[in-house]
């Protein structure tokens, strides 16, 4: 839009993306009398999905420099509330099926197989994987709303409303979003139907496809030269999943067992522990890694780590994670021997539901 002082639009209401060049808009205006007019803009993107306003002003005619000079202008960058939770539904989801998927194949399964034929109980896998399959597809569904939302100017659209449509069927986020979608139907009968091994491959193969529509709309999309920094982000979030959806599932797993007698309980224990800390370990190494990397593409200086939104995110977001480390060290230094000598007796109940703790507060 184009404003004159008073705040009446002087443009001609035509305002379009030069078909050319995606990063270029134009409008036109009327003809119009000396004076300060301001340009004020407002984008969303269509490769990460943020939405960028700003203004500036421009001078016709004879006016006053110093007026022209205190006139207001600058960028800024939306964050609506309402994406942010649909971003975390979304992620929660997503990050419970591939770490569960994973801790089933590499922890779960070895671990039990060596307790045969001592029968284990089963924990209710299918719940957990329904439960993580609505939150991903509710959350999708929110960020769709969220999206057409400030497209039309608001904090979040109503399902039939035509900004809805606009951004599903004419934007790569909205051809993302529906092939989300279609990967979280296609995992309902591979989790929730008398999953097998084969069925939960072919659900992790999904669910990192699903994590892949992720990355293709992130930041790392925007960069210039997309195909590393994507790859990067995609390996960040698989290995996010990999533990912090581990996490979820082992918890559930020691939750179980509750019924079981101790010596069972902690030979389960002594089992499943070394074998995800190892898939932990690999998975937080490369989660480091990715994350640097993709510091280095988003901060130019060690100061935008204060004066920016990314960099103060990224702060919190270590303040969060340092403590994620110290409760898994523990659990590999001094829980695991324990738990390995308990076993071996007669059992330890009270180590159990200690370590139950720690790994349920590294989840939450």
């Amino acid at each position: 839009e184009v404003l004159d002082t008073a705040g009446n639009r002087v443009d001609n209401e035509d305002a379009g993306v030069d078909p050319a060049d995606p990063t270029r808009m134009t409008v036109t205006v009327r003809s119009l009398p000396d004076g300060i007019y301001t340009v004020s803009w407002r984008t969303l993107s269509t490769v990460d999905g943020h939405v960028t306003a700003g203004a500036f002003p421009f001078a016709v005619g004879e006016v006053d420099e110093a007026a022209l000079a205190a006139a207001q202008s600058g960028t800024t960058v939306t964050v609506s509330p309402v994406e942010s939770l649909a971003r975390w539904l979304t992620y929660a989801g997503i990050l419970t099926l591939v770490g569960g998927s994973m801790f089933i194949l590499l922890v779960w399964h070895p671990a039990i197989r060596r307790l045969q034929p001592d029968p284990t109980p089963e924990p209710n896998w299918p719940r957990l994987a329904l439960v993580a399959i609505l939150l991903l597809i509710v959350g999708t569904l929110l960020w769709v709303l969220a999206q057409a939302g400030q497209v039309a100017g608001g904090a979040m659209a109503f399902p039939w409303d035509p900004a809805v449509f606009q951004v599903l069927f004419t934007t790569r986020f909205g051809a993302l979003i529906l092939a989300r979608l279609l990967l979280a139907l296609l995992m309902v009968p591979l989790l929730l139907v008398s999953p097998t091994n084969t069925k939960r491959i072919v659900a992790l193969v999904l669910g990192l496809l699903v994590l892949l529509t992720i990355s293709l709309g992130s930041h790392a999309a925007a960069e210039a030269d997309p195909l590393l920094p994507i790859l990067a982000d995609w390996v960040h979030l698989a290995m996010a999943s990999f533990w912090v959806g581990g996490l979820v599932y082992f918890t559930a797993a020691i939750l179980a067992t509750r019924p079981e007698a101790p010596l069972s309980r902690t030979q389960l224990a002594a089992g499943l522990i070394p074998r995800f800390s190892a898939l932990a370990l690999v998975s937080v190494a490369l989660l480091v890694l990715t994350g640097v990397y993709a510091s280095l593409l988003q901060l130019t200086a060690l100061a935008d780590l204060t004066t920016t939104a990314y960099g103060q995110t990224l702060l919190v977001k270590l303040v969060i994670f340092t403590p994620m480390l110290l409760l898994g060290a523990a659990n590999l230094l001094f829980t695991s021997p324990r738990m390995k000598k308990a076993a071996q007796n007669t059992g330890n109940p009270s180590l159990v539901s200690r370590f139950r703790r720690i790994v349920t507060s590294e989840a939450t």
